[in-house]
């Protein structure tokens, strides 16, 4: 069949499109290492801040490579559409380093390879044949399809009720999402003793996502009684089955050593960065700062035992990698990432010094951070962005008025003020900040003088 698409007339003839449909290089896997085929349908789950909150069907209308085979996407399309429907594609071009223009297709329901695996699992598959990708020896081969019912058509979507239908079958079946999705169902319609059930059931057949649930309703104590120790245990099984979140929440608890998880700083940084792999922007800064400083000291009070644990050595090539990622990942804490990247620059620690660099990073910090964050204060600090310091001291942040004051005081990157420099230093003085006593320093250098 032809697999010609509408592209947008933009494409000259002379400029045809590079993408290609198959790949013996990389293809299109689900999470049981099976090819993605054309006219799959397929359990689409819907994922938010790291947790799958809903699901629906999708079909696959096909799969696109870049012309040296590796992945752009799935290409999906509505379960009910009709067999001879044709997508609407944009195409977009690659510039490659001799200076060579492609130009690739695909459709705004493309889902890329990450996607693909994680959040796409098939209901019915097409064909006569599964195919299996194995990626130790870059081979494919094939198991007969042994077809228990008969692959449904577009128009069977259409009734509302056969989707459902058919997930509480596949569930009743043993099929790990199937009865995970069953457990959002009844959650939604709020059963919520069914939901537990299926999340139970769905767990027992490893399922990631069915442990991170339990352990959220555990430490919730919403639909289960509020249980630290079994929510721990819950994310640690949840980690295990390589569920992101589940093995940011253990690295945490790792880290403290809390909920009945023995303090490891090893294991910790090690879930860290499993969660990291895994699209964790959050570990990735953690891990950065690790990275940086050789402990987690900066997570630990003062009085903690665990301070006194060895530093190892810092890392700061694997420090700048950690907070670059996190810097422009799209997140609450991204400002407090450009900052410690600004530094890298700065300092020159795992990159190449770069102050021009560094100043771009340290404004983006901070007229996009939240001023009442200590690291973004100090971004504010390093690029003379008066206005920010200004409005965390007179809401009573006292690292911010040592910095400003310190900035008014000396006439850095603003104009000396030795009135306006006296207050807020005063005001940081007075405080139980740790700053408090360099704050004192100051004031003390000038009635020295």
């Amino acid at each position: 069949m032809s697999h010609t698409p509408n592209l947008p007339s933009v494409v000259a003839a002379s400029n045809m499109p590079a993408t290609v449909y198959e790949s013996s290089v990389h293809p299109l896997v689900y999470a049981d290492n099976s090819l993605v085929q054309r006219g799959d349908f397929v359990l689409r789950l819907v994922e938010q801040a790291g947790r799958i909150v809903d699901a629906g069907v999708a079909r696959v209308w096909d799969t696109l490579y870049y012309d040296n085979g590796l992945p752009i996407g799935t290409v999906l399309v509505a379960a009910d559409a009709p067999h001879n429907y044709l997508p609407d594609f944009e195409s977009f071009t690659l510039t490659y380093g001799d200076g060579t223009v492609k130009y690739y297709f695909r459709n705004r329901d493309t889902v890329d390879e990450y996607a693909t695996r994680n959040l796409l699992s098939p209901l019915f598959r097409a064909g006569n044949y599964i195919k299996h990708w194995h990626a130790d020896t870059a081979r494919i081969t094939l198991k007969p399809l042994i077809h228990h019912q008969p692959h449904p058509q577009p128009a069977d979507f259409s009734r509302k009720r056969f989707f459902l239908e058919t997930v509480k079958k596949q569930a009743d079946e043993g099929n790990a999402l199937c009865l995970f999705v069953m457990a959002l169902y009844r959650r939604a319609k709020r059963r919520y003793a069914d939901a537990i059930c299926y999340f139970r059931a769905a767990a027992e057949h490893n399922c990631a996502a069915a442990w991170l649930e339990l352990g959220i309703e555990y430490s919730s104590g919403m639909l289960l009684e509020h249980n630290p120790f079994k929510a721990a245990q819950c994310f640690l099984q949840a980690a295990e089955n390589g569920d992101m979140l589940g093995q940011y929440y253990t690295a945490v608890n790792m880290i403290h050593g809390s909920n009945g998880i023995a303090q490891n700083d090893a294991q910790a940084l090690y879930w860290l960065c499993r969660a990291a792999e895994n699209g964790s922007a959050a570990a990735c800064l953690e891990a950065g700062i690790y990275y940086l400083n050789g402990s987690f000291h900066h997570l630990h009070p003062k009085n903690s035992p665990y301070r006194l644990n060895p530093i190892t050595a810092p890392r700061y090539e694997a420090a700048a990698a950690m907070f670059a990622k996190a810097a422009f990942s799209e997140w609450e804490g991204a400002a407090v990432a450009k900052f410690h990247l600004a530094e890298c620059y700065r300092l020159g620690r795992g990159v190449r010094h770069n102050d021009n660099d560094a100043q771009e990073l340290y404004r983006a910090a901070a007229e996009d951070g939240d001023w009442n964050d200590e690291a973004v204060q100090a971004a504010a600090y390093r690029c003379g962005n008066v206005a920010v310091l200004e409005t965390a001291a007179e809401n009573g942040q006292p690292y911010a008025a040592y910095l400003i004051g310190k900035m008014y005081w000396h006439g850095e990157r603003t104009d000396r003020d030795r009135n306006l420099g006296r207050r807020y230093l005063r005001q940081a003085l007075e405080s139980p900040h740790e700053c408090s006593a360099q704050a004192g320093e100051l004031l003390h250098e000038k009635d020295a003088h």
